[in-house]
């Protein structure tokens, strides 16, 4: 993504967030399931996700661990739960997609949360109770999924407003081309009438964003990625010396992660989801294997 692009997408973010502080515009989000409407008028010049606008002569190794894979999920898939992989070489720029389809992100919307809190930082800090809490509450998200912080982030990105903080999440998703992410409620809160979604791609390029430097705030952003404290899914499907830096989420049927994995080849963005599950402990057992045989493919290159 050019320079200029990001520019623009963080002025579109910041704008839409002003207006939605000035105009009222605290109104709860017309609720739908797992699928963001387009809106009648796209926003002017809106970015595209991290990733280069054309991609390069493809890799037939890709090929063929994209039928590893897929033969993978089909199996997991037939036994319990949908399943779907988003994989980003940043060396090679391939891609692997399989099945990337919004689905429920439970946590992988705190991606985007922080995201555009960093966007909105001046806005956020203005309502901190100390110096150096929203720094606190962006850590306590990231690295141990705090659900608590994260709210207290949204209702601060709409000035004390959850629904206009929401809205400020989204303006900065369709800003930026994150087309398939949507939030539609608060953490924890199941009683409401929408909910937050996502995808596999739309979590690797986010990461990208931030592993690139793109994104408002980043170094601090992968430094509270790096200090994860659940790293049981994707991390632990690579050698314990190699450094990874990734974001979870779970729910009573969803088992997701997405995680920036460092190999000595360079690195890597790899995002798996699943949901509609009955046994979230296989789940988590499969996402490992997973982790494992992308590991493998990458590290013999």
């Amino acid at each position: 993504m050019k320079k200029s692009n990001a520019s623009m997408a963080k002025k579109l973010t910041a704008g839409f967030c002003a207006l939605l502080l000035l105009g009222g515009c605290g109104k709860t989000p017309v609720p739908h399931k797992m699928a963001v409407e387009p809106p009648e008028e796209a926003p002017a010049q809106a970015a595209e996700p991290s990733r280069p606008p054309a991609s390069p002569p493809a890799d037939n190794r890709f090929d063929a661990l994209a039928e590893q894979l897929d033969a993978l999920l089909q199996a997991y898939a037939q036994d319990d739960g949908s399943w779907s992989i988003y994989l980003w070489d940043t060396e090679t720029e391939q891609e692997v997609s399989l099945s990337a389809h919004p689905m429920e992100s439970a946590s992988l919307i705190k991606l985007f949360v922080a995201c555009a809190v960093q966007e909105n930082r001046a806005l956020v800090d203005g309502q901190q109770s100390y110096t150096g809490e929203t720094a606190a509450l962006l850590l306590d998200m990231l690295s141990v999924s705090d659900n608590d912080a994260t709210n207290a982030l949204v209702h601060r990105l709409g000035s004390g407003d959850a629904a206009a903080g929401m809205a400020c999440v989204n303006a900065y998703c369709q800003a930026n081309g994150f087309a398939d992410t949507h939030m539609g409620r608060l953490m924890l809160d199941f009683d409401a009438n929408d909910d937050n979604s996502t995808s596999a791609k739309d979590c690797c390029a986010i990461l990208n964003r931030i592993l690139d430097g793109e994104a408002a705030g980043a170094a601090e952003l992968l430094d509270a990625l790096r200090r994860q404290q659940r790293t049981e899914k994707i991390p632990a499907g690579v050698p314990e010396d190699i450094s990874t830096a990734n974001k979870t989420g779970e729910l009573t049927d969803v088992e997701n992660d997405a995680a920036i994995v460092w190999t000595e080849n360079g690195a890597y963005i790899l995002c798996v989801m699943s949901g509609d599950l009955s046994d979230t402990a296989s789940a988590r057992s499969h996402i490992v294997t997973l982790s494992q045989t992308v590991y493998d493919f990458m590290t013999k290159k």
